[in-house]
């Protein structure tokens, strides 16, 4: 699927220009810069990649879709949510273009600020809505009916009105949770919140230092956090230090260029910008350049990715937890004890049998306290 159109469903649609159409397209769009990604810097093996991306899209088809109460892909389809095509390649263009020393020091929170708008929504103010992201301008009033969200389209709450989060124009405010008002996202030089994934009280363009000062990305020497660091800079200790070479000495896990690691780095020892293996290469276990995801064996002196869990294997002694973060699980996985073995979990409305001991046999949970029930429906949270 090397190339394939990819995003996930937190994505707004002037034109379309070519691009996905569907949010699963969308979601396929995504993960296929987002596997690549994870080739280029060695989370993965460059071999890998094409695995990584049908694990996405199984995961996608057999849990996203199945665990989440509002259906995103019927709202594209009915009109109410629309895909804009230049914001997904604005998007897009920001993971193929991220460094992996910015991906690993920052740079999630300059992807996610960028792909913020690449779904739009159809409903004008005063239209029947059922979450934000359907509503043109503003939010979504709604409460719950039922199982399903209903409410109104309403104007963004102004600047200094009463807020709660998602009320206030992203564009220009954010809710300040403290006085609960909505107030204008800073310019360069105002005070803001550091988190770890950036911060919302900044213009775009700008993120928040750890000393809470709004900053665009910095210079050598000058501070970062979620403002990040200009191109051949890195951010390590909140503080911009410059990119070294290939073969060149490194004193920090992201001073390398793509496809290098700092191979010896350790407390109070510098190491060596190394490129990063492939899986099934040979490789020295004390001195690992395999990808994260196949780590050197020390028997075989290869690298090596763990025995995968699938449905049917053992789990006497192990879980059948299936790791999402670089290759995709598909389907999650249970234990069941009566057997021991690893098995599918199952879809909301089908019959359940709750365990005495163990994990739950749902998707999202199964209604009998003890012995047989059925699958609940997804939580429904309106937003």
């Amino acid at each position: 699927m090397r190339h394939a159109v990819v995003i996930t469903v937190l994505f707004a649609a002037a034109c379309n220009c070519g691009g996905p159409t569907t949010a699963r397209d969308l979601y396929v769009a995504q993960y296929a810069e987002l596997c690549a990604l994870y080739a280029r810097c060695g989370f993965i093996g460059r071999s890998e990649a094409d695995t990584c991306e049908s694990r996405a899209l199984s995961y996608y088809d057999n849990y996203l879709g199945v665990v989440t109460s509002y259906d995103i892909e019927a709202s594209v389809q009915a009109g109410k949510v629309k895909i804009d095509g230049s914001a997904v390649n604005r998007c897009l263009g920001v993971m193929r273009s991220m460094s992996c020393s910015a991906f690993g020091s920052g740079g999630i929170y300059q992807y996610l600020t960028a792909c913020a708008s690449v779904y739009r929504g159809g409903v004008a103010p005063g239209g029947a809505c059922a979450n934000s992201l359907e509503c043109s301008s503003g939010a979504c009033q709604s409460s719950l009916s039922g199982n399903m969200c209903v409410g109104v389209c309403v104007a963004y709450a102004a600047e200094g009105q009463s807020c709660a989060p998602g009320v206030c124009d992203p564009t220009r405010s954010f809710c300040d949770t403290t006085a609960r008002v909505c107030r204008p996202r800073g310019i360069a030089g105002a005070p803001c919140t550091p988190t770890s994934f950036g911060s919302a009280e900044c213009a775009d363009g700008l993120g928040c230092t750890a000393a809470g000062v709004c900053a665009r990305p910095g210079a050598g020497g000058e501070a970062c956090a979620s403002s990040g660091c200009q191109k051949g800079f890195h951010c390590v200790n909140n503080i911009c230090a410059a990119d070294v070479r290939h073969g060149e000495s490194c004193a920090d896990a992201y001073a390398c260029p793509d496809g290098d690691r700092c191979i010896g780095l350790g407390p109070g020892t510098s190491g060596v910008c190394t490129s990063v293996l492939d899986v099934s290469a040979a490789c020295d276990s004390a001195r690992d350049a395999c990808p994260t995801s196949a780590p050197c064996s020390v028997s075989t002196r290869l690298c090596t990715p763990p025995v995968p869990v699938t449905e049917g294997s053992s789990c006497q002694s192990t879980s059948c937890t299936q790791s999402t973060t670089f290759l995709f699980g598909g389907e999650p996985l249970y234990c069941d004890r009566s057997s021991n073995t690893c098995k599918k979990k199952v879809r909301p409305g089908a019959a359940c049998t709750r365990q005495s001991t163990g994990e739950d046999p749902c998707l999202t949970s199964c209604s009998a306290t003890t012995g047989s029930g059925t699958c609940n429906a997804p939580a429904v949270t309106c937003l």
